[in-house]
């Protein structure tokens, strides 16, 4: 699958330059920096770090890597809404408590979801009068879209099953995250943290009675509706799917998007941590094994070209931030990502079998629902009292899926993916309270999501990187090895 994966990226990004415009600007990434907050120098530019940044790839359970669709890391464009205009699918927040659930599921705006925070996390453990809204912060949540193909077979409602993990920067603590992390589908929501190293994000569901939560695997199951825009389901569809627990068309994400059932929208809520533990730094990971170089230069897990002068100033080539820092080596990176091999698994789900993809594939917008079960042993939250960092917004990154079977995905689907992000950014900026644009600009809008980078913010990430790198990547972890070179 690898092979039809990387034909597929090919065929996505030569599309994309042909298009020209604003079609030029996406690109196939296998590390998206789904980043909360980011650095500014001295002068105004824009760094790759930053207060709260996180790094996340995207991999099929059996550990093979995908990408997403997107525009520029570094220069990212975002829209900005007020979370009253986005909406998640939850339990009735009138008197539920299992969000993780099924039952009674509705769309609720993702303030009054914070405001009911404790109600929606109490089957994590979350303390149920739990509030974690912030009227002036949360009046300005960042958005950013973001697409992907998916290889299935040829057969009807086949699928793929696969997970992101998600690199978070400032946490190395499991009971002292950086963010609580809300993951939407239309079929509900699941709590969960960042944590030491990287996280796999997982759906959650929770059996009766609430005696046990399993964590399960992300399922893209193929539809039969056209990539780009809503669904709108029939009735016989529809009852289709709950026949199967398969997930149904629902307003989610941004009021622009309608119904989708295509939709995977992580929501990232800035958490205040303790104070951070004064360790003399061990140096630097010369190179991190969570991902390599994504094939566009935008990676953040090794070495920038740094120059260092006497007095331990270190300055950085253009477009990075130069910090002055005597005592601690400030280092930019770019870019960590999850290596296919930590993920695991024994197959894909659907049970199909990939053979090298030919032109003109078959693209349909996929049925993200639910999978297999991961695990049956999570124990929750580790910090069942979080609070809310003042000051710090909400990121809402939403990832539109599709699937290809037979082929590569046909210029037609790509600009048709594109498009309906870019209409998506457009309804931001038309919306009240909203915004959209891209990090460098001279955006008022945007100031908001960028804040000058401190020494202290640089050696927090230095820690991390030092004490708490993420897992390397398996090389060849799907090829028998045929023994050691002597």
């Amino acid at each position: 699958m690898r092979e039809r994966v990387q034909q597929d990226m090919k065929a996505i990004n030569e599309a994309l330059r042909a298009a020209g415009g604003a079609a030029a600007g996406y690109s196939c990434k296998t590390v998206s920096w789904d980043d909360a907050s980011r650095g500014t120098t001295a002068s105004g530019g824009i760094s790759c770090w930053g207060r709260n940044i996180t790094d996340v790839r995207l991999a099929a359970r059996d550990g093979t890597p995908l990408y997403v669709v997107r525009p520029d890391n570094w220069n990212e464009k975002l829209g900005v809404l007020p979370s009253s205009e986005i909406a998640c699918v939850a339990a009735d927040l009138a008197g539920a408590t299992e969000s993780a659930g099924s039952q009674g599921l509705r769309p609720v705006r993702l303030c009054d979801l914070l405001k009911n925070a404790g109600k929606v996390g109490a089957y994590a453990g979350l303390d149920a009068d739990k509030d974690l809204y912030s009227a002036e912060a949360d009046s300005k949540v960042s958005v950013r879209f973001q697409t992907t193909f998916l290889p299935v077979g040829s057969e009807a409602k086949s699928s793929l099953e696969f997970a992101t993990e998600a690199y978070n920067y400032q946490t190395t603590d499991n009971n002292d995250p950086k963010n609580l992390l809300l993951l939407c589908t239309s079929q509900g929501v699941a709590m969960q943290t960042d944590g030491r190293g990287s996280q796999k994000l997982l759906l959650h569901k929770v059996q009766p009675g609430g005696a046990a939560i399993h964590r399960c695997w992300l399922e893209a199951e193929k539809s039969r509706h056209k990539v780009g825009g809503a669904q709108v389901e029939s009735a016989a569809e529809k009852a289709d799917a709950l026949a199967r627990n398969k997930a149904t068309a629902a307003v989610i994400g941004t009021r622009a998007m309608g119904t989708r059932f295509n939709v995977l929208m992580t929501v990232q809520v800035p958490l205040k941590q303790k104070p951070p533990p004064q360790r003399r730094p061990r140096g630097f990971v010369s190179a991190c094994g969570f991902g390599g170089d994504d094939g566009d230069g935008e990676d953040r897990c090794y070495p920038g070209s740094m120059k260092q002068s006497k007095g331990g100033s270190m300055k950085q080539s253009k477009g990075v931030v130069a910090q002055e820092s005597k005592g601690v080596v400030a280092q930019q990176f770019k870019g960590v990502g999850g290596g296919g091999g930590a993920f695991g698994g024994a197959f894909c789900g659907g049970g199909a079998r990939y053979a090298a993809a030919s032109s003109n594939g078959t693209a349909q917008a996929a049925r993200v629902s639910r999978g297999s079960v991961f695990d049956t042993n999570w124990g929750g939250l580790g910090n069942k009292n979080p609070l809310r960092a003042e000051g710090e917004h909400l990121t809402a990154t939403i990832v539109f899926y599709n699937t290809i079977s037979g082929g590569t995905p046909t210029p037609e689907d790509v600009l048709a993916a594109v498009q309906d992000m870019e209409e998506l950014y457009a309804a931001c900026t038309a919306q009240a309270g909203g915004a959209t644009g891209q990090l460098a600009d001279d955006n008022e809008a945007l100031d908001f999501f960028k804040k000058p980078l401190e020494p202290e913010d640089v050696k927090v990430i230095a820690e991390k990187l030092a004490h708490d790198p993420p897992l390397p990547a398996v090389h060849n972890f799907d090829t028998f090895p045929s023994g050691m070179e002597q």
